[in-house]
């Protein structure tokens, strides 16, 4: 039995609908035409005997689209209805190791998926024929994506998996493009820099706690600088843009935000219950905003 969204004002957003054990059933979105109510758009979940789920859109005009999973919650269908019913679009085939081995779409056009023997995706083959072939190098901590006409995309990591470079190589004219990451910059275990393909560097620094303090980059031979500033709880309280504008962040004892002041933009604030609930609150534009709860703390209108 579902539990309707009761005392939903009129001008009210989204609203909510539950199953007697807490499971999402519904979702309406209503749609403003010139600030009043026209159609709405509908997202509704079902669920079967074993939790097998099936999420069905409905869109203002009434055509629906389902998702369907299997028993074990991997993507299996998706559906799209016509006139006469609804027909699948999508269907995905598992092997018997888990591993997606084909999908086929409405025409019944499949493309393949083979494997290496770690479980590693080894190739992508599409109905037309077109081939995607993937490789992995562990000991130079590679992995590289091959086309059938030619481009090559290979990703270089380090010891601990961490991605150094990835290096874009086009078959056909030779040309080669790269993207760098450094870590510990100038010894300092907090510091990060990127190049990218056209030489640009931006670099990362961050405090004693991994939290990120400045970011700059270099454009057109000017340094542009962003700073982030926290409070003792961890929580950002500042970010000043490389123009001076700046978002600051307010907390209430508990570490719940109270605000976010947009110096372009405008103000957001948010009010709290005593659960933690998000109950009311301003957008930038002034607008109140109005959410409520359910004994469950199930969101019912927002």
């Amino acid at each position: 039995m579902e539990k309707n969204a009761e005392g939903a004002p009129e001008d009210a957003g989204q609203s909510y609908e539950y199953d007697p054990v807490g499971r999402l059933t519904k979702i309406t979105h209503p749609r403003l035409q010139n600030e009043a109510a026209s159609s709405s758009s509908t997202y509704s979940y079902t669920y079967d005997t074993i939790d097998q789920m099936i999420m069905q859109h409905s869109d203002e005009e009434g055509r629906q689209t389902k998702q369907i999973y299997d028993a074990i919650g991997r993507p299996y269908q998706i559906q799209l209805q016509q006139e006469d019913g609804f027909y699948p679009i999508e269907t995905n085939h598992y092997n018997d190791l888990g591993e997606l081995d084909y999908t086929q779409d409405g025409e019944g056009h499949k493309t393949y998926y083979e494997y290496h023997a770690n479980g590693d995706l080894k190739s992508e083959t599409s109905a037309e024929g077109r081939v995607l072939g993937f490789a992995y190098n562990a000991m130079m901590g590679q992995a590289t994506t091959t086309t059938d006409y030619g481009e090559k995309i290979t990703t270089t990591t380090d010891a601990i998996g961490r991605v150094t470079e990835t290096k874009r190589e086009d078959g056909i004219t030779g040309s080669t493009i790269s993207h760098d990451t450094a870590y510990e910059v100038n010894g300092d275990p907090f510091a990060t820099q990127t190049t990218d393909g056209n030489g640009s560097v931006t670099s990362f620094t961050a405090n004693g706690l991994h939290r990120l303090q400045n970011v700059t980059q270099s454009v057109d031979e000017q340094q542009l600088q962003t700073t982030y500033q926290y409070n003792k709880l961890g929580s950002l309280t500042s970010k000043v843009f490389p123009d001076l504008s700046n978002i600051a962040y307010s907390y209430d004892e508990l570490g719940r935000r109270l605000s976010k002041q947009d110096s372009v933009l405008g103000t957001e604030t948010y009010t709290y219950d005593d659960n933690h609930n998000i109950t009311e609150g301003t957008t930038r534009n002034a607008k109140s905003v109005l959410n409520q709860f359910d004994e469950r703390n199930l969101v019912q209108v927002s």
